[in-house]
């Protein structure tokens, strides 16, 4: 890989990284909104909804992570 190329996949890593960044914030967000939740709510179906997101958004962080760690070794 040239360093034209490299350049652009460090851009492309900054780009993820940002993704990733904003993502967590938003999991932080719902993982705050669901411990805030009443006791008798915790089992409702809106609670497993927040718990399912969250899950969900950290699985996409992990593959962001895997991604950018990838590409590191090229540049």
């Amino acid at each position: 890989v040239n360093n034209e190329r490299r350049q652009r996949i460090r851009k492309v890593i900054q780009g993820l990284s940002a993704f990733s960044s904003e993502l967590e914030s938003i999991k932080d967000d719902e993982d705050d909104a669901r411990e805030s939740t009443p006791e008798n709510l915790q089992g409702s179906e809106n609670y497993e909804n927040s718990e399912r997101s969250s899950d969900i958004i950290g699985d996409a962080i992990s593959g962001l992570e895997e991604i950018t760690d990838s590409l590191e070794e090229i540049t």
